[in-house]
């Protein structure tokens, strides 16, 4: 069988995985029980004598061959993984392109920033191999293999390919290294904001006893015209509602520092909307609502670009 065969996600594919943690362990479970027939991993910490034994018991498990090094790695495996993390995620790229060569596709799957997947990408692009930029967009313990997957990068269409007959669920958004791994980061700004804020709101509401009818109107109000609508309306309204927002966002941290809850992400509110109010947008507009969100971002930026010259 050739290399290409393999690639294309017939039964002699074989995966190598740098790292053998939670992720890399769920997936290589559930690949195993899909079909997939060789997989290999190196993990530095197999021979700690803590974190070994599992590592070890999970690979049994997985049907994962353990190898002792990066070269030993790369040599049995066509199909690179790297599920380390952010921080080791270039020193492992540098390992690794050592004995990369272009029968190789390295795809790098770690919660890392667009421009660590651009930089891993620079050092991979002398050896030829193909890189791909994955972000795994939910829990991998519940989605095993299946996990929605977001690839970017030449080779995404390839990767997406080799892993089909396997049930994954990949989606290309690029062909650009790092867009995979900006829509994540980007998206995560809202997610673990709005979590955040929705804490430090329920929190102020519970000392007046209003919790749940606070809890209730924000569900009510995005039953009422759809999660889509909620969104654009806060995109579409802030630049032309930011002067009146700031006053109400001012006196809503005064309260809050009134009952004692240190008003973190209130404030942060509070100070971005004086900096939207501070580019004279809202005044440029006139009150007239953008008709698109999509047009929000670059009036922003015009408009501060404005103000600088």
């Amino acid at each position: 069988m050739t290399g290409k065969d393999r690639m294309s996600g017939r039964s002699g594919l074989i995966l190598g995985f740098v790292g053998f943690g939670e992720a890399a362990y769920y997936i290589s479970l559930g690949l195993k029980e899909s079909g997939l027939e060789g997989a290999v991993a190196y993990d530095i910490l197999v021979d700690d004598p803590e974190r070994g034994p599992l590592i070890e018991e999970r690979a049994a498990e997985a049907g994962v061959t353990l190898v002792p090094d990066m070269e030993t790695l790369v040599g049995s495996a066509e199909l690179v993984l790297s599920l380390t993390s952010a921080a080791h995620a270039v020193p492992v790229a540098r390992e690794a392109a050592c004995f990369l060569a272009r029968r190789h596709m390295f795809v790098d799957m770690n919660a890392a920033g667009p421009d660590t997947m651009e930089t891993i990408a620079e050092v991979l692009a002398p050896t030829g191999t193909g890189f791909v930029d994955v972000a795994l967009m939910g829990p991998v313990p519940s989605y095993r293999h299946r996990v929605p997957m977001l690839a970017s990068g030449e080779k995404a269409e390839a990767f997406k390919e080799a892993l089909a007959p396997f049930g994954c669920e990949i989606e290309v958004v690029g062909n650009r290294p790092g867009a995979a791994s900006a829509l994540k980061m980007f998206r995560s700004v809202y997610t673990k904001g709005v979590a955040s804020v929705l804490l430090e709101c329920l929190a102020a509401a519970d000392r007046y006893g209003v919790m749940q009818r606070v809890f209730e109107s924000l569900v009510k109000s995005q039953n009422e015209v759809g999660p889509r609508k909620v969104l654009e309306r806060f995109v579409t309204g802030a630049p032309v509602h930011a002067p009146r927002w700031v006053h109400e966002m001012q006196e809503v941290v005064r309260t809050l520092e009134k009952i004692g809850i240190e008003p973190v992400m209130t404030r942060a509110a509070l100070r971005y909307l004086e900096a939207l109010s501070d580019t004279g947008l809202p005044e440029r507009l006139g009150g007239r609502i953008p008709s698109d969100y999509r047009e929000v971002p670059a009036l922003i930026r015009a408009q501060v670009g404005r103000k600088k010259e």
